[in-house]
């Protein structure tokens, strides 16, 4: 059973079972059994709220006992809550899979480590470009031609 920590320091238990996925389909109409092509992880990825409405279904029977609203949660989340939310669930996911298709378990999790690693070096690619000489120049050409935008619009407005 995997679990994260809001931004309040309260620790939310990750457990998948059928009534769990039948409670997430029911109240988010997501089917998180659905993940032969990947496309649910990147969705999730993507949108937030999805992901909160998702972890929301799975964490709601622990809400209710803590009185937390669908609300409160959401706003618990965020940053590294979000991202370690996230860890947990595929974690969890996985190791449902690993023990109810075991086949499958095993695409999800390399699947996993690919868009993992993916991510990383799409990072420091960026990194990269961005502490470029050409990107230097880009910024220096647009600074120059600000200037110079600037520079006619002063002279018109005082009338030279």
């Amino acid at each position: 059973m995997a679990q994260f920590k809001d931004t309040e320091g309260r620790a939310w238990q990750i457990s998948l079972n059928v009534g769990t996925v039948k409670r997430i389909y029911r109240m988010t109409d997501v089917d998180i059994l659905d993940v032969k092509d990947g496309r649910l992880l990147m969705e999730l990825g993507d949108d937030m709220c999805k992901l909160a409405d998702v972890l929301f279904a799975i964490v709601e029977p622990q809400a209710t006992k803590r009185e937390i609203t669908d609300e409160q949660f959401g706003e618990a989340l965020g940053g590294d809550t979000l991202h370690e939310a996230t860890e947990a669930l595929v974690s969890e996911l996985i190791c449902f899979f690993l023990q109810y298709r075991p086949r499958t378990g095993r695409i999800l999790e390399a699947l996993w480590a690919k868009v993992k690693e993916a991510e990383e070096r799409a990072g420091d690619l960026a990194m990269d470009k961005i502490g470029s000489e050409e990107m230097a120049q880009a910024i220096d050409r647009q600074l120059a031609k600000a200037s110079q935008e600037i520079d006619q619009r002063i002279s018109q407005a005082l009338g030279d």
